[in-house]
């Protein structure tokens, strides 16, 4: 059951969407705050420079995750690059634009929309 794709698998019940929904969006609210509102904030605040500051917390935001990727998901090889690297990429995208719109709304709704994909494909 677990790592299979929604097409090879069987599509999750009501009540398993309405979890996966609650869980992506408190996820991505929870994680944005912490990791854009605060980390990234006090890194630009501190250096005023946006490259690095976003490296820097997305770099913190990648080894957070590390542990759910290699425990909690069970994924190997390609695959594993495959979200490792979406998730710097995407903690990257969202720190951008946190620092341009001086918001945590799209960043948490892009989180939560990943969430949403992950929790799908892996039922």
């Amino acid at each position: 059951r677990s790592g299979k794709f929604i097409f090879m698998g069987k599509l999750p019940t009501i009540s398993g969407f309405i979890f996966i929904i609650i869980t992506a969006l408190a996820t991505g609210i929870t994680e944005e705050i912490l990791s854009r509102g605060f980390i990234l904030r006090k890194l630009y605040e501190e250096s005023k420079n946006v490259l690095s500051s976003i490296f820097f917390a997305s770099l913190l935001f990648f080894f957070l995750h590390v542990p759910i990727l290699f425990t909690n998901i069970k994924i190997t090889g390609n695959m594993l690059l495959m979200f490792m690297a979406t998730d710097m990429l995407l903690s990257m995208v969202n720190g951008l634009i946190f620092l341009q719109k001086r918001s945590l709304t799209i960043p948490i709704f892009i989180h939560a929309f990943y969430n949403i994909i992950i929790g799908l494909t892996f039922i």
